[in-house]
């Protein structure tokens, strides 16, 4: 079981860990301790530290990595808890909604402690079904992108076009996909529009989607017939991409590498207003985080972004592979 990993952790912290559904934006890490899913099902997960955890769901169908209690409700989990005599639980905070606490510190009559922090550390380091997993969502992804079809047709014609190869591979998005042409591109986020393509403008597609509960984030900038200023553009973009992929290396704190690219941008750092990239799992968007103010260090077997880009002059360009960090480096996926 993973829970070992948080184990010693949360040891220090608390007695008991509790992770509980959290309506309409599930924390990931039932899933991660439980093998439900938890975009789907509700349910929760309940261990005392150094003892195996249980589930607790009314769905017996999503029984697979932990022991199913036999009994149903939320009353199951206080008995529980009770049983196991808690005194200090294990929560996360990020996800758990204030009137969720007050009903638990009622119920159990212990003592809450925010352990989000232990929660995101275990799940950065990825283990090798996880990389496999997440290899194979990227590998749909790049499937799909290779036969999308772009000049001539409008930004919302794309956007179709990526969605239903999504549909008819059986896959579910990791996200809304992006799909920007010209001036849409120095927008960081934006929503299809029915401008058409055409060979002078650079187009940035972000798309990703799910495979065994794991995603996919790749964006790709294409570009027909650049002028001068554009292709200027898009070889820093290339060369700082080249370059975060070459100097990402295990024990390197997140915050430096991102320096180490907005100094190579030279004069078009400017121009680059987000971070380097993101960690990405079960959830899109994990630790560690690749921007100026992270406190993460980056690890062997740590799953994340590498994204720089610019959102100017004139048109914006972006690339970005999701990989895994090896002891020799950053290997995209």
């Amino acid at each position: 079981m993973r829970t070992w990993k948080l184990d010693t952790l949360a040891e220090k912290k608390c007695d008991a860990v509790l992770i509980p559904s959290s309506g309409d934006a599930p924390d990931m890490n039932l899933q991660y301790y439980s093998g439900m899913d938890a975009r789907q099902a509700g349910g929760t997960v309940l261990w005392k530290v150094g003892r195996e955890p249980i589930l607790i769901t009314r769905d017996t169908k999503q029984k697979r990595r932990a022991r199913l209690v036999p009994k149903k409700g939320e009353d199951t989990v206080y008995r529980e808890l009770k049983k196991r005599r808690a005194k200090k639980i294990g929560v996360n905070m990020d996800y758990l909604p204030a009137s969720a606490a007050k009903r638990i510190r009622k119920k159990s009559g212990a003592r809450l402690v925010d352990i989000s922090k232990e929660l995101k550390k275990v799940r950065a380091v990825k283990e090798r079904g996880e990389i496999k997993n997440i290899s194979m969502a990227c590998a749909e992804t790049r499937g799909v992108l290779k036969k999308l079809p772009l000049l001539g047709r409008t930004e919302k014609a794309v956007y179709a076009e990526l969605v239903s190869g999504y549909a008819k591979r059986g896959l579910a998005l990791a996200f809304d996909p992006i799909v920007a042409a010209g001036k849409s591109t120095t927008l960081i986020h934006t929503r299809p529009t029915a401008k058409r393509i055409g060979k002078k403008d650079t187009v940035i597609i972000d798309t990703g989607c799910i495979v065994g509960g794991y995603c996919s984030d790749i964006t790709v900038t294409r570009c027909g017939s650049p002028d001068k200023r554009t292709e200027k553009m898009l070889l820093a973009v290339f060369g700082a991409s080249r370059l975060a992929l070459r100097e990402a290396q295990p024990g390197m704190k997140a915050k430096e590498l991102y320096e180490l690219v907005k100094k190579g941008f030279g004069n078009y750092a400017k121009y680059w207003p987000y971070g380097l990239g993101h960690g990405v799992g079960l959830a899109i968007h994990e630790s560690p985080s690749l921007g100026p103010e992270s406190d993460d260090v980056l690890e062997e077997g740590m799953v994340f972004t590498l994204e720089p880009g610019l959102v100017g002059p004139g048109q914006g360009a972006r690339i970005e592979y999701t990989g895994v960090l090896t002891s020799k480096g950053f290997k995209a996926l």
